[in-house]
């Protein structure tokens, strides 16, 4: 706490809590700089039946600005909890491989229950295992057409 006269006789007296503070004044000389609010985040990732989800990663697509974005891993409750985030609306996605990605909003507000939930949702195993069917399809039809052309061609197969 800083304190100073001013040459009218006014008595000014200056609290700075943190840091690009945002400065307030009363008609009776006190000036008064805070420091931007802020609040906590709780993100909850469970799956399609309500269990929580571990290991996912959740990160903000949109935040307010001059907020960095948020970016964690959800621990075995299935929680990631972002502490003394600038107050506004975020955008949050979760993501795991296996399951399609799901996003919410959520306004964090200060001392409120700054809570947002999401659901993923397991997807259909189908083709080889980080290649999507489309790229084992082509992979296959390209393999056929090569071996068809090769077993017509006697000169190709050294006869």
């Amino acid at each position: 706490m800083l304190s100073k006269i001013t040459p009218a006789g006014e008595r000014t007296v200056i609290y700075d809590w943190a840091q690009s503070p945002e400065k307030y004044q009363c008609p009776f000389g006190v000036a008064i700089l805070v420091g931007p609010r802020v609040g906590d985040l709780k993100v909850t990732v469970k799956d399609s039946a309500g269990a929580p989800m571990k290991s996912v990663a959740v990160s903000s697509t949109a935040q307010p600005s001059g907020q960095t974005a948020l970016t964690g891993m959800s621990s075995d409750d299935g929680s990631v909890i972002f502490s003394g985030v600038l107050l506004g609306n975020y955008t949050l996605q979760a993501q795991k491989s296996g399951y399609a990605s799901s996003s919410g909003k959520v306004n964090v507000t200060a001392g409120g229950a700054n809570e947002l939930t999401l659901a993923l949702q397991a997807q259909p195993s189908s083709g080889i295992p980080g290649f999507p069917i489309e790229s084992v399809v082509v992979g296959v039809l390209l393999c056929a057409t090569w071996y068809w052309s090769f077993s017509r061609e006697p000169r190709l197969r050294g006869v």
